[in-house]
């Protein structure tokens, strides 16, 4: 007869395998916080080094209030290339669109302070002035600084990485919630960002709906009887337009900017939403009958949001439902790659992701609230790219 043993763990062994996991978990403690300490020292040294160059133009203009600011509708980076149109970094950079362009220097003239560097200032007889242009700590396609002017004012611009600092490109009085934002106009387009579109809703009066992105897609007012069911109200953030779900809508026309075939993209909005019915909130193409060529962006029956893209590939749902009369900041991110999903995001947080295939819709004029929509929408915004989760919250809290 064999006899098993069955002996179980010492009170050593035990002690043992309990330490392992205390050091382990202590390793992997440490290396998070130490990521994120690096993080937020160099998102410290970002807002830094923009103060130090925002005071130093300002000492500038000071000195001489007709100096050359740099050609509009230039986005001037600072990251090194040969050429002056970034071209190594263009398919890593968020696409722009007519009248925008960006502008590079080559690494030996970068950081010069003559205005040979990366900012079209000549600094060098400047008292208590800079000995080199800053750059990002890390300067790459993600992570740059940026320069942007227009009639006599300008804005410098850069990303954050930690969810700390990130906080501060919400409060620092700028139109762009995903980037940091000084200067002597913070209202200033900010086309590096990915935004094509930015529909604040803050008119409050008349048939038009001004685009802030500096590509004037403006939405135009049809069949708004600006009564109580229909009519500009207040929004999540300031003023909202309400919807009466039977044939008002908004219409943004063709534009290149708004050209997403084959594209990642991003569409935010708030909505408050006041029925039960099935509805298009924002589309693209909505009278296309072709394959993958439409933008549904929507509630299903159940006021779940969903996007589709007409008889493509599949259909996201959220897992949540929205309550009737109740504020959700709604964001699809739509990812080209067939290896990385898609996701949406209900008020900040991520809710469900799949894959609807590469659209395929021309850039026809977008439609919003055209179909069964009665509620308020305020705050719409469509970038050329796609987002991370942080940028999702960011969003949310934008107008929270």
């Amino acid at each position: 007869m064999v006899y098993l043993n069955k002996k179980g763990f010492t009170i050593l062994e035990i002690l043992i395998v309990i330490f392992l996991i205390g050091v382990f978990s202590a390793i992997l403690f440490f290396a998070f916080n130490s990521l994120d300490v690096i993080k937020r020292a160099r998102d410290s040294r970002r807002i830094n080094d923009l103060q130090v160059l925002n005071s130093a133009i300002q000492i500038l203009l000071n000195q001489n209030p007709d100096v050359f600011l740099g050609n509009e509708n230039l986005i001037y980076l600072s990251l090194p290339d040969n050429n002056s149109n970034c071209s190594f970094y263009l398919s890593k950079l968020p696409p722009l669109y007519l009248p925008f362009s960006y502008r590079c220097v080559t690494s030996d003239n970068l950081r010069k302070i003559n205005g040979q560097g990366w900012l079209p200032f000549n600094f060098s007889n400047l008292l208590l002035g800079i000995s080199s242009l800053p750059i990002d700590p890390l300067n790459n396609a993600d992570y740059f600084y940026s320069y942007i002017t227009k009639g006599n004012k300008y804005k410098l611009t850069a990303k954050m990485e930690s969810e700390n600092f990130s906080l501060a490109m919400l409060d620092d009085g700028g139109i762009e919630p995903l980037l940091y934002e000084v200067g002597s106009d913070l209202k200033i387009p900010s086309p590096q960002s990915g935004l094509v579109l930015y529909l604040p809703f803050e008119e409050g009066t008349g048939t038009i709906a001004y685009d802030l992105s500096g590509y004037e897609n403006d939405g135009f007012l049809y069949n708004f009887d600006f009564n109580s069911s229909s009519r500009w109200v207040k929004g999540k953030s300031g003023w909202g337009l309400k919807f009466d779900g039977v044939n008002d809508y908004v219409l943004i026309p063709t534009s290149t900017s708004l050209d997403f075939r084959n594209k990642d993209f991003t569409i935010s909005l708030w909505v408050f939403k006041e029925n039960l019915s099935e509805s298009r909130i924002v589309s693209q193409n909505e009278n296309l009958t072709i394959s993958c060529s439409q933008i549904n962006f929507g509630t299903n029956s159940e006021n779940k949001f969903k996007i589709d893209f007409y008889n493509c590939n599949s259909i996201i749902i959220s897992l949540k439902s929205l309550n009737l009369s109740n504020w959700y900041n709604l964001v699809y991110s739509n990812s080209k790659n067939d290896s990385e999903p898609d996701k949406i995001f209900f008020n900040g947080s991520k809710d469900n992701e799949g894959g609807l295939g590469n659209y395929l819709g021309n850039p026809l004029s977008i439609k919003l609230g055209a179909y069964q929509y009665q509620g308020i929408l305020d705050e719409l915004r469509i970038y050329s790219r796609k987002i991370n989760d942080l940028e999702a919250k960011l969003l949310y809290y934008s107008a929270k």
